[in-house]
Parts: C-alpha cells; structure tokens; sequence
C-alpha cells in the first residue's frame, strides 16, 4: 500500500527506543509517520532524516505514539495527547507472534519476536520489548514495560507502570505490584508488592522506591 494512502502518525521520542518504533511502524505499513515530537530542546532538528517538532499538534497528525521507555513519564505523555485529541496507535512488528485471543489496548508497541498468547489483556501504552514472551492469561497494566528477554509464565499480573528489566523470569501466578521496578536477570518466584525495586536470583526486596 502506497504510503499517500496510510494515516499519518507522530511519534514522541528522539530516543533509541523511538528509533524501534518508527522500524515496527515502517515495516507494519500501518502508518505514515509525519515526524517526532521532542518537547526536551527549543531547537527544531531532524531525527531520521523527519523533522523534529517542539510540540505535539493534530494538524500534523491524528495519531501518536509514545516512544519513551520510562513508564510514568509514558503515561503522562499520552495522557497529554489524549487530551489534546490525539487518537493513541499501536505498533506491532510484523515478527512478532500475537494470539487472536489477547486483547490489546491502544499506545502499545510489541517488537520483533516477542510473542503474547492466548488469553492476555494489555493495558494502554504497555511496550512489550524484543524477544519477551508473556503466556497465556496474564494480565499487564497500561504503561507497563516487559523489557527484552523478559519470560512471563501463566496467569501473572504485572501492575501499573511496572519494568521488568532485560532477562527476568516471572514465574506463573506471580503478582507483581504497580510501580515496581524488577532488575536484569531477576527471577520472581514471590508476588511483589508496588513500587519497590527487586533483583537476584531468586528476586529479593532492595527497597521502596519513591
């Protein structure tokens, strides 16, 4: 399909995990992206060879995604474009494996090779990054981010604006609180409660976090 007949989309990011999401989003044919929005730095620029905007506005674009890799800062931003009347899209890498029966909310991006099966509800904005696994009938809350290499056995809850870092291992029927921030190579054998930072083998309370 010729690129004059998608719709047109943003992308909020200049980061590299913006870069992952505008390859998701080229090699989906779902989208053509008008440009980024970095609301970091006064000065327009370019970011891969597209202009780089100071501000999100639907006179670019109807639709938008939030490239940033940190959950809370994720889930403000697309509270904001929501509110300026943008329409949240998703990016889904055409090397994934998604099962028909998952539900997918909107703002969320899966990249390559990472698989959801059947049963999983995902919550808006949940990034779902290379290679992660999520089995079936789990249930991960908007702004969530499963980082790469995450493997999530059945029927696990991850809460509200959780990262799971590189690597770890989530044991089935685990529940891991919102705001909570598991470590690389951590792997979960204990529900956790919110916002506290995990990590080892097994995973282990460090601390609250604010």
């Amino acid at each position: 399909m010729p690129d004059v007949e998608l719709p047109s989309l943003l992308i909020w990011g200049t980061s590299g995990h913006a870069k992952v999401v505008a390859e998701i989003v080229r090699l989906s044919h779902s989208h053509r992206i008008a440009g980024f929005i970095d609301d970091t730095h006064s000065a327009p620029g370019t970011f891969q060879d597209l202009p780089v905007y100071a501000s999100p506005s639907t006179s670019l674009a109807a639709c938008i995604i939030i490239a940033v890799g940190d959950c809370r800062a994720r889930l403000a931003l697309a509270t904001r474009a929501s509110e300026a009347g943008f329409v949240l899209a998703t990016a889904i890498h055409p090397r994934s494996i998604v099962s028909a029966e998952a539900t997918l909310s909107p703002g969320i991006v899966v990249a390559a090779g990472a698989v959801i099966n059947p049963g999983c509800q995902l919550g808006e904005n949940v990034i779902i990054n290379t290679g992660a696994t999520v089995d079936h009938d789990c249930i991960i809350s908007e702004g969530a981010h499963i980082g790469p290499g995450v493997h999530i056995g059945g029927w696990v809850a991850v809460g509200r604006a959780s990262w799971l870092g590189i690597g770890a291992i989530i044991r089935d029927r685990i529940t891991i609180g919102c705001g909570s921030i598991v470590g690389a190579g951590a792997v979960v054998i204990a529900d956790l409660p919110g916002n506290v930072l995990a990590y080892g083998v097994p995973a282990k309370f460090i601390r609250t976090l604010p």
